[in-house]
Parts: structure tokens; C-alpha cells; sequence
């Protein structure tokens, strides 16, 4: 059966695994999660591609083995093998792109089935052992205790790619819906160096470029719900104010900016990456609002979009206690961003401007007095940058 069908060349498809929650498992839901997700994974993904999915359940949870290819590409295997099946050429038993594939569903139904006949017996059929309300309310604490705290996901990347001594060019966070996701580009790595270091990590293919290596990391997981707090809108409104004067004041060019939900986007030259991560840790420390989503683009210059949680009725800060601070976490792993020689130019960079500014300082002279004799000679009194009183004497 299988050898009179078409084999799809591994160079022409690309091949990704997207962890599946279980409200995007069926019809046009599913599509779009997956679509978005492949605008994230893979290289320049568009409307000139197409992409075939099929539902895996391992560890009890569902992926998606995803298979992308462009259309065009895929209409001439159509057109060179009319009314053939095609499979992919490391699995001839993976049928792709084929319409009457109705397996996955009804494996689907068949577990939503057992799954409500469990649920029934559990309920009808073990009333004897009927459980108390703070029974059920000890399970919930249990299960809230074995998550992850936020940003396990955070230290656990940035911990791999420190080991691996590789360069991060893009960063991708987001902390919604009790599950923490995120994203790096890499640069100056290979997929082996990461996964000896971290096998769960997820990598996606090698891209060269100038011949320097670069792949994306991901990794996500259900985190703890932070306790958020309500907040007033005018104070809300006053704090976007203030976070605005510090970009403005710290060389940030502002591109964009929307509300509800807040976001912002703006650049900074790369030798103020440290100082601006520093300042913006230091206002969220203080002012405590809550940032579901952030990302960091590093090139010539840095390109930095965050959002910042608000709602007419229901603006939301964080209890100190369930506190994540994102920013804080970049200031202090701002290293992993550059390569040694760009580090070493900065340094210089930054040692060389305090220089000039300790020279002006020091050149500065505040005039106290003047005495002039005859005309021609004179004395002059003035404060240097220690605030001493220094006499200096010129003649005509």
C-alpha cells in the first residue's frame, strides 16, 4: 500500500512539536493556536505555507507534531502525483496533508468518552467514600504547592545557554493564564551543546548566518497563580506617566504605545542595556505592577516591547509575595546578551565617556574674585570641582 505512495523530501518540510492545552484540541481553535505559535517558531513563517498536524498524548499532556511546507511546493507534489497519497521520507507510514484523515478525532472522542465515564463512576458509583469540602480544598493546596514558582522557566534557559556559553539575540517571555512561556534566540551554540546540558529543553533547527549558528530554545510551564491586587485607574494612569518620563530621560526612543492592554515599545543604544534594565527593575520593584509579556530584540541597537496589566474596572498590581520581577532578572544576566568583544567595546565605551565628564568637572572653575594691579597683573580667586578655594595669577 504504502510503496505505491509519494515520499516528501526531508529539505522540502520542516518538522516542529507545539505543546497543545486542552481547549485548543479541536476545530479552528487548534488551527489558530498553532498558526501563532509557528509565526514564533519558524523563519519567516506566512500565508505562502501550509502546515499538518497531528495530536500526540505523552506524560499527560497533548502536543501537536506539526509538519510545514510551502504551498508551492506542496502543489507540485500534488501535480506531479495526482490521486496519490504523500508521506514523509523518514516515516513512509505518516500520510501528510491528507483530508480524510479522521484518526486523530476519533481518538479524541474516544478519550473525551472515557474520560466522562470515569468522571460518572467516580461520582455514582463511590458514595460510601464521599469526600469532604476541605478534603477537596487539601488536594487543590497540594497540586498549588507542586507547581513551578514563576520564573523557574527564566532561570532554567538562561542556566543552559550561561553553560553553553552561548549569545542571546532574541527573548520571548510571557506569564498568562498560570503558565509561564518562553523563547530565545541563540547565537554561537549547537543544538547538541544544549541538549547534553538540558534534555527537555525544546530546539528548533540551525540557521547560519556569516557562518555563526543560531537556534531558538522554548520552554514553558504551569507556574503559580500570582496573587494580583486591585489597583485605581488614576493611579494606574499616573504610574504609565512615570514609567514614560524614565524612558524618555534615559536616551529611549519611543515607537509605539496602546492601550488596553497597556504595551509599549521602544530602543536604546546597546551600551545602555545595563543602566536602563537597572532603572525600569528598580521602578517595578517599587511600584509593584504586574508585566505578562515581554520582549527583548538585540542588533545594531535594542528593541524592547513589554505590556503591563490594566483594565478600566479592575487595574492589577502584584502581592509582594508571589512577586516576579522580569526586569531585574535581565539587568542581572544582561552579560548573556553580548559576545566578549561587544562587552569589552561597551566597557571601554562607558569608561572613556565617565573620563570625559570627570576631565569636564575638573576643568570647571567657579569664579569668587578678581584683584587687578597697575592694569597689567591680576589674581583670581575661584572653586574647583573639590570646592577649594585656588588663587591663579596672569599677567597682560
Amino acid at each position: 500500500m504504502y510503496g505505491k505512495n509519494c515520499a516528501v523530501k526531508k529539505s522540502d518540510y520542516e518538522n516542529y512539536s507545539i505543546n497543545l492545552p486542552f481547549k485548543f484540541l479541536l476545530g479552528k481553535r487548534r488551527k489558530k493556536f498553532i498558526f501563532k505559535e509557528l509565526e514564533k517558531l519558524h523563519p519567516c513563517f506566512s500565508d505562502e505555507y501550509c502546515f499538518d498536524s497531528k495530536i500526540l498524548y505523552k506524560n499527560w499532556k497533548f502536543f501537536a507534531d506539526v509538519l510545514v511546507m510551502n504551498k508551492m511546493k506542496l502543489a507540485s507534489y500534488r501535480f506531479d502525483n495526482p490521486k496519490v497519497k504523500l508521506h514523509t521520507e523518514e516515516n513512509e507510514k505518516r500520510i501528510i496533508f491528507n483530508k480524510h484523515n479522521y484518526l486523530c478525532l476519533i481518538f479524541l472522542l474516544v478519550f473525551i468518552c472515557c474520560f466522562w465515564i470515569a468522571i460518572i463512576y467516580v461520582l455514582n458509583g463511590k458514595k460510601a467514600q464521599t469526600r469532604s469540602f476541605s478534603d477537596i480544598q487539601k488536594d487543590f493546596v497540594e497540586v498549588e504547592q507542586n507547581l513551578a514558582e514563576v520564573g523557574d522557566v527564566c532561570n532554567k534557559l538562561f542556566e543552559t545557554v550561561k553553560k553553553t556559553k552561548g549569545v542571546i539575540k532574541n527573548f520571548s517571555w510571557e506569564n498568562k493564564n498560570s503558565f509561564e512561556n518562553l523563547i530565545l534566540s541563540v547565537d554561537e551554540v549547537f543544538a547538541e551543546e544544549i541538549l547534553i546540558v538540558d534534555s527537555e529543553v525544546d530546539v528548533s533547527s540551525i540557521n547560519y548566518l556569516n557562518n555563526v549558528p543560531n537556534l531558538r530554545l522554548r520552554h514553558g510551564t504551569k507556574v503559580k497563580q500570582p496573587n494580583l491586587e486591585s489597583v485605581n485607574h488614576f493611579e494606574f494612569l499616573k504610574f504609565i506617566s512615570r514609567f514614560r518620563y524614565l524612558l524618555i530621560n534615559n536616551q529611549c526612543k519611543i515607537t509605539e504605545e496602546s492601550n488596553y492592554p497597556f504595551s509599549i515599545k521602544f530602543s536604546f543604544s546597546n551600551e545602555h542595556f545595563e543602566d536602563i534594565f537597572e532603572k525600569i527593575s528598580t521602578m517595578f520593584k517599587v511600584e509593584l505592577f504586574f508585566c505578562p509579556s515581554l520582549s527583548i530584540t538585540k542588533d545594531e541597537n535594542v528593541t524592547v516591547e513589554l505590556t503591563i496589566e490594566n483594565d478600566k474596572k479592575n487595574n492589577s498590581s502584584i502581592n509582594p509575595s508571589t512577586y516576579f520581577n522580569i526586569f531585574e532578572f535581565i539587568w542581572k544576566n544582561s552579560n548573556l546578551f553580548f559576545t566578549r568583544k561587544e562587552r569589552n567595546f561597551i566597557n571601554e565605551k562607558n569608561l572613556q565617556n565617565k573620563k570625559n565628564q570627570k576631565n569636564g568637572i575638573e576643568n570647571e572653575k567657579i569664579i569668587i574674585g578678581k584683584i587687578i594691579k597697575n592694569g597689567e597683573q591680576s589674581s583670581i580667586f575661584y572653586k574647583n570641582y573639590e570646592q577649594k578655594i585656588c588663587l591663579e595669577k596672569t599677567t597682560k
